[in-house]
């Protein structure tokens, strides 16, 4: 099936049952290409971290860890910012993403990540133990059954099962269909110079040579993109009698317009803000922001819980308690911050300040004990007193001179 040929079905809407057909909505519906490519971008520049959970749930870099070393160099054909734009897509839009973790056994860390194609596995269920391994199959029809410890699933919520993820799609295939139907008319037309389809209605009967002259005509000139010129039309002898409502009636561009839209909000609300043609730089602000808020920020965390749970017990043998984290992308408030900060001073130590705003680590002296208000009176009142010894100074200077 070429990039154009995806099915379409005027009453059902498109083929989007399966995890390969929806992959192929990316290759064929340019809206659903730029909405999840730009949230699958933007999620794989987002640094991840592993830290340690220390007393008092207080969180720490740990440097280095083998996780992120191994996401750096997931395997000899992937770079990490491959990695997870792949899986980013893959799950915004089939519902999953898997990777095939390259290990033994369920204790040992992976040597190598790997991504699988959603087209290309499928959880196999067991009474048991819920999911007894994912059915794998290859390029040429083989079929392998990978256990679980040998694979991480990312998915997003199914209402209608809980060990698979749901597409997106499913959602706005009527819109894809009739969106589709839109481009293939708008090309019937330029195929036949711009000509709606229509009847050549003759008054009077005609003789077959010349009938057949006027399809052999009609069909040469469609076919050079030229414009036919036929005499007698409008006079009452040939009338030209249109079969379709023009593109202006049909409000073609509105239509197209708001299925662009309806795509970019589903895939990734603020988008359409950031891409309008008139859009203000206020807009486009606002937009980014709801961009990063309501659709990267929730991916990747996402990612991360998954991570933590599947893949970071591999190097937890003493029972250290380690967690995986993007970097926060979300806008915030700085003006609101730092006021917060300031009235959180006068009752929080130094220490408290550096791990709950910062997520710096203690201070070992005395001065991570101290409230953070005095250690601030004690700066602003030594600023102070620099900047009158360099005032007298050059006072002094300007008396001597």
């Amino acid at each position: 099936m070429g990039v154009g040929d995806v099915a379409i079905a005027p009453m059902d809407g498109p083929s989007l049952d399966s995890a390969e057909a929806q992959a192929r909505a990316y290759q064929t519906f340019a809206w659903v290409q730029i909405a999840v490519r730009a949230l699958a971008v933007t999620a794989a520049s987002v640094p991840i971290y592993v830290k340690k959970i220390g007393p008092g749930e207080r969180q720490s870099h740990v440097d280095n860890h083998p996780m992120e070393l191994l996401l750096r160099h997931p395997n000899p054909w992937y770079s990490q910012h491959e990695l997870i734009e792949a899986t980013v897509a893959y799950r915004a839009l089939t519902g999953n993403a898997y990777w095939y973790l390259n290990r033994p056994s369920a204790d040992v860390p992976p040597l190598e990540l790997w991504i699988i194609p959603p087209h290309m596995v499928y959880p196999v269920l067991s009474g048991a133990s819920y999911v007894a391994g994912y059915d794998f199959t290859g390029t040429g029809g083989e079929r392998i059954r990978l256990e679980p410890w040998q694979v991480c699933h990312f998915k997003v919520f199914n209402p209608l099962d809980p060990f698979i993820g749901m597409s997106p799609l499913d959602s706005v295939r009527y819109d894809l269909a009739g969106d589709m139907a839109m481009q293939r008319y708008n090309a019937r037309m330029y195929d036949t110079a711009g000509l709606p389809p229509g009847i050549l209605a003759f008054a009077d009967p005609i003789n077959d040579p010349a009938f057949e002259q006027i399809q052999r005509d009609i069909a040469d000139h469609g076919r050079k993109k030229q414009a036919f010129v036929l005499r007698g039309v409008g006079q009452g002898g040939v009338q030209w009698l249109p079969m379709a409502v023009n593109n202006v009636d049909m409000q073609y561009l509105e239509g197209r317009q708001f299925t662009k839209e309806e795509i970019l909000a589903l895939f990734a609300p603020g988008l359409a803000s950031i891409l309008a043609i008139n859009a203000t730089e206020a807009n486009a602000m606002a937009g980014r922001a709801t961009f990063m808020d309501m659709a990267v920020w929730p991916a990747l965390c996402a990612i991360a819980e998954s991570l933590t749970n599947n893949l970071l017990p591999s190097w937890s043998s003493q029972r250290i308690e380690y967690v995986a984290e993007f970097e926060d992308v979300r806008q915030t408030d700085q003006a609101m911050e730092l006021q917060q900060i300031q009235t959180a001073s006068g009752v929080m130590t130094v220490n408290e300040i550096r791990q709950k705003y910062y997520g710096l680590d203690e201070l070992p002296d005395e001065r991570g004990a101290a409230l953070a208000s005095d250690r601030l009176q004690s700066a602003t009142t030594q600023q102070v007193s620099l900047t009158d010894l360099y005032r007298r100074r050059m006072r002094d200077f300007d008396a001597g001179a």
